[in-house]
């Protein structure tokens, strides 16, 4: 790759990747990365998951109100550990919210927690680690009254009547850059990317993994919900996993690690003018092989 970072999603390989390694072993390798890095073993108990469900699918069906299906997922929220109560409490802030705002009640209470100095915020501001590109939203960790660590990156089409294979391309590739420089700066084990095209939700890892290799690899996938007749859609068990995993994985991995000077004798430079070397121009018949939701 152009700046020493492999993308591995599995079923989604260039042409010149399958050329030197065979599909399956890219596959494996993608699942054996998402594997190590995710835990999908984080119990969710049977009885707190129904009565989840149940408060959702009541307000979904307009038999119960949205301030009362706030309270009640915030107050159940209590006796949960640290995963679980940041993902039910972004499901309530999602009832009383998502009219207005369908990504950020999800994004921000996954992610931003104060007690941990962790912060999400919508920039368009010049990133600390370099560069003069300006990411939608950066995932930093906070030090006295400067934001002082970034450990992750979002890129966001919110109306997908805007957005096409190229530019979306474009935001993956700008995601990429983006975890690399906050790898290489602060010595990070891991850092967190975020994708959005319309309702499409997408998280990747970025982790530097030997020396000189870089591989950038999808975590999950979401649809998000449009209205709150859709969200009980949303509230599965299979995206609550997720949703754990993803938090949890972040609270893991996306930190200075105890072998840091091991991690920083494998950097490599990132080409200060990469994007100069974009073809401006788009090919139609072109096959994407990058899955970006519709």
């Amino acid at each position: 790759n152009l700046t020493h970072v492999l993308v591995l999603n599995k079923h989604q390989h260039s042409p010149l990747a399958t050329k030197i390694f065979p599909p399956c072993v890219l596959d494996n390798l993608a699942s054996s990365l998402c594997k190590e890095s995710t835990n999908l073993d984080i119990k969710i108990d049977d009885d707190d998951f129904l009565v989840l469900t149940k408060s959702v699918n009541q307000l979904s069906m307009g038999t119960a109100t949205r301030d009362d299906t706030f309270e009640k997922l915030i107050a159940m929220s209590v006796k949960f550990d640290y995963s679980f109560k940041r993902v039910v409490r972004a499901i309530a802030n999602w009832t009383s919210e998502l009219w207005i705002n369908y990504l950020d009640p999800l994004l921000s209470n996954l992610f931003s927690d104060p007690d941990r100095q962790i912060n999400l915020r919508w920039t368009n501001t010049l990133p600390t680690e370099g560069g003069a590109a300006r990411p939608d939203a950066i995932l930093s960790e906070k030090r006295r009254l400067q934001h002082d660590t970034a450990i992750g990156h979002g890129e966001a089409k919110r109306y997908q009547g805007n957005a096409n294979n190229f530019s979306l391309c474009i935001d993956t590739l700008r995601l990429i850059i983006f975890n690399k420089n906050a790898i290489d700066v602060h010595a990070l084990d891991a850092a967190i990317a975020f994708q959005v095209n319309g309702f499409s939700l997408t998280f990747f890892f970025t982790r530097l993994v030997a020396y000189g290799t870089y591989v950038f690899f999808e975590i999950a996938r979401f649809r998000l919900p449009q209205s709150l007749e859709d969200l009980h859609t949303f509230v599965t068990w299979k995206n609550l996993k997720l949703l754990l995993a993803v938090n949890d994985a972040v609270s893991r991995l996306c930190k200075r690690p105890t072998h840091a000077r091991t991690i920083s004798s494998w950097y490599r430079e990132t080409l200060p003018s990469l994007q100069d070397l974009v073809d401006t121009s788009k090919d139609q018949t072109r096959t994407c092989v990058m899955h970006f939701g519709q």
